[in-house]
């Protein structure tokens, strides 16, 4: 009994060690933020809602994300609704670039969104 309790603690202490987990090697260095004044937001507000009346599949669509994009090219969210139309096309691979810089700005909110996309739409999982 007394081996028992004693191998019982040495599993627990050698679970409970603190390791490094995967995603730590695939963000890379913060760049930091690009500032930004009350009218480049306002321009990049307008180039989206733009965007959005000109229909998703359009080309008038990428071009107004690509003018938001000019402004503020840090934009994960802009990065994202880019790649967005393209795999609902099933354009995986122009798409993907577009996905890649959204999780490159911010992995914490789009690296498993990207995950998701590439297994489940263009099949890229071993």
């Amino acid at each position: 009994m007394k081996y028992m309790w004693l191998v019982l603690i040495s599993i627990l202490i050698s679970c409970s060690e603190k390791k490094e987990s995967p995603r730590s090697e695939l963000v890379t260095e913060k760049v930091a933020p690009i500032k930004m004044s009350s009218e480049d937001s306002l321009k990049i507000s307008q180039y989206f809602n733009k965007a959005w009346d000109s229909g998703m599949y359009s080309v008038k669509y990428q071009t107004y994300l690509d003018s938001a994009l000019m402004i503020k090219p840090d934009s994960a969210y802009l990065w994202q609704q880019k790649a967005m139309p393209l795999y609902k096309a099933r354009k995986y691979s122009v798409g993907k670039p577009f996905l890649e810089r959204a999780v490159e700005h911010n992995p914490k909110a789009y690296l498993s969104y990207s995950a998701f996309m590439k297994c489940l739409f263009s099949k890229e999982y071993a």
